[in-house]
């Protein structure tokens, strides 16, 4: 029978992604509490048949510079994925209210007020350093500083 695993990492960090969006501390405090209750999916691929799990809570760290989340996976291919290292992303799937350039010759746009749909369990994040790993089963939070 197929068993729930808890999982962790980080979804958002400051900084800019590999498809030229920049993440600001100011916008990412502001979306990292919409994470809570989000599904888990499979590759941005937003399916029943791809809905693995579910985000229980998030948390922004180093003065709104990460955004941090824990939650389950029940889905023995995924979970073994992570276990043995071959799955160790996510990717966040967000609406967002604007995509601001700073100069008008500006290759990379700014996300202002962003909402989570989804988090995604992907090989290759857009995020360098978003992460997924499972947690622990000693009951510590995860999310102590």
């Amino acid at each position: 029978m197929m068993q729930a695993k808890k999982v962790y990492g980080t979804a958002i960090k400051e900084g800019i992604s590999r498809n030229n969006i920049r993440y600001t501390k100011e916008e990412i405090s502001k979306f990292v509490p919409t994470l809570q209750e989000v599904s888990i999916i499979k590759d941005h691929i937003g399916t029943c048949d791809n809905t693995i799990g579910l985000v229980e809570k998030s948390v922004t760290l180093d003065n709104g510079k990460l955004g941090k989340y824990e939650g389950w996976i029940k889905d023995d291919d995924v979970n073994e994925k992570i276990a043995d290292k071959r799955l160790k992303a996510v990717s966040i799937g967000a609406a967002c209210g604007k995509l601001v350039k700073e100069k008008d010759d500006d290759q990379v746009l700014t996300a202002i007020d962003m909402e989570a749909i989804e988090l995604s369990v992907t090989p290759i994040p857009g995020i360098k350093g978003a992460s997924i790993s499972h947690s622990l089963e000693s009951g510590k939070p995860v999310f102590e500083n």
